[in-house]
């Protein structure tokens, strides 16, 4: 999803005609494309512990995972997700 967000920051950025406006556009968006990387980095060795504690749950967490993917796989091969996010965002 990243190809067209890059591209329409850098269709704006160019096309602005003030250099500061593209170059925040830009910076905004490194910063949130970098960042999950940076905590990744900061919380790493706290993230191996509580995956300690997780992992006798990964094939649980797998399986419905895929459960999930195919189920979300086939609200959109039938058309059944349009609805369905419309019926939840008029829930919020």
């Amino acid at each position: 999803m990243r190809g067209p967000i890059l591209s329409s920051n850098l269709f704006l950025a160019g096309t602005s005609g003030r250099i500061l406006h593209g170059i925040v556009l830009l910076a905004v968006y490194s910063l949130g494309l970098g960042a999950p990387f940076l905590l990744v980095g900061v919380f790493f060795f706290s993230f191996n512990r509580h995956m300690e504690r997780i992992k006798p749950h990964l094939r649980s967490i797998k399986v419905a995972s895929g459960i999930f993917l195919v189920s979300l796989g086939i609200l959109i091969f039938t058309g059944g997700l349009a609805p369905l996010s419309g019926d939840l965002a008029h829930m919020v």
